[in-house]
């Protein structure tokens, strides 16, 4: 495929500096807890006091006056204190605690429904491994106990009867309800188309794809890739190296006419193509969807410029760029692009924004700012669909 970057020559480009424009018991334990404390003090005191006072007066008067006074006091005193302490603790401890665990689904609920292209997340605990089955047939076993949470994607449409099963023993029941697909998108992660370029690129254009299939997904489309090559769960590992050699070299290189054969072949309704540009000057930086164009310039789908009008508007909110332009292929660059042009469904192709710019390669780098990426390429689409 030819590079659109270095056909932007006569467009006024901004600076790569960011503007921001049924439940089981499981089993319990019981504690009691009785704490008696039983304190008796006895305290007497006993105080005997005795006086005795004793006097004796004798007056003798004779002729001649003799004065005899006598006084005895007699003071006896006796203090007995006596003090009794008795204290008696008595403790008696029961703790009665009950630390059952019950097994629980908190998602998904049942009744809900699905479409036949969603993952169906199962979150929920249990209180021991268990075993999950779909319609009689078991499907998972979870080995640990504890917190847990898996996916599953349905082959068939019409009610599921999930079941989950401890020791042989049915924990709980529900049934889920799985919709036929509305519609299929066939996503083009673009690159390399040929060998050895832009490989970088390649790789980030299959993260916000792996990203934008989930999320079309979850409103009914089936998707279909143009090239098969890095599994998921690979480019998701966290050891994987974006610019790493052994990475880079588990890409496929396809030619862009491949890749709308495969689009074709695939009875797709819809084409979005995931491209990143690159050029020389490391300040360009700004987001880019084009439409496919007549030679007289109208959109060869109708409705395909709305669609590019709101892809651009979404990504300029979501990448930190400076501007965005929203164009027909013919009109932009002076030719058509394959990917626009020889396929049979209405699509848009877009480049989100410049790896040459050093600062928004760092923040392509980022997980999490790919997935708002493709949130914005989903939301355009959801809007448009």
């Amino acid at each position: 495929m030819r590079y659109v970057a270095y056909l932007l020559a006569g467009v006024a480009l901004s600076g790569c500096t960011t503007q921001f424009p049924a439940l089981h018991d499981a089993g319990a334990t019981d504690t009691d807890t009785d704490t008696d404390t039983d304190t008796d003090t006895d305290t007497d005191t006993d105080t005997d006091t005795d006086t005795d006072t004793d006097t004796d007066t004798d007056t003798d008067t004779d002729s001649d006056t003799d004065t005899d006074t006598d006084t005895d006091t007699d003071t006896d005193t006796d203090t007995d204190i006596d003090t009794d302490t008795d204290t008696d603790t008595d403790t008696d401890t029961d703790t009665d605690t009950d630390t059952s665990v019950d097994f629980a689904l908190w998602t998904p609920g049942d009744g809900d429904h699905f479409y036949l292209a969603e993952q169906v997340a199962f979150t929920g605990t249990s209180p021991a491994p268990f075993a999950v089955q779909d319609d009689g047939i078991e499907f998972l076993t979870v080995a640990t106990a504890g917190a847990f949470s898996f996916t599953r994607e349905f082959s068939a449409v019409g009610a599921h009867v999930i079941t989950f099963w401890i020791d042989s023993v049915l924990e709980l029941s529900i049934t889920l309800n799985i919709d036929a697909n509305i519609g299929l998108v066939c996503i083009d992660p673009g690159h390399p188309h040929s060998a050895g370029s832009m490989l970088y690129a390649a790789i980030i254009n299959r993260k916000v794809a792996f990203y934008l299939e989930d999320l079309v997904a979850s409103i009914g489309y089936d998707t279909v890739f143009t090239v098969e090559d890095i599994t998921e769960a690979e480019i998701f590992d966290p050891t994987f190296d974006n610019d790493g050699a052994a990475e880079q070299a588990l890409l496929v290189t396809v030619p862009t006419a491949d890749r709308a054969i495969t689009c074709n072949g695939s009875g797709a309704d819809y084409m979005i193509s995931i491209q990143h540009n690159s050029v020389a000057d490391p300040a360009v930086n700004y987001s880019l969807v084009l439409w496919g164009e007549t030679p007289p310039g109208n959109p060869i789908y109708t409705g395909a410029d709305t669609w590019a009008v709101s892809a651009k508007n979404q990504l300029v909110v979501a990448m930190e760029v400076t501007t965005g332009y929203a164009s027909g292929d013919r009109t932009f660059l002076g030719y058509g692009l394959t990917m626009l042009q020889d396929t049979s469904m209405i699509g848009i192709e877009m480049w989100a924004s410049f790896i040459s710019c050093p600062e928004e390669k760092a923040r392509l780098d980022d997980n999490d700012y790919l997935l708002g990426e493709a949130q914005a390429i989903f939301t355009a689409f959801d809007l448009f669909e």
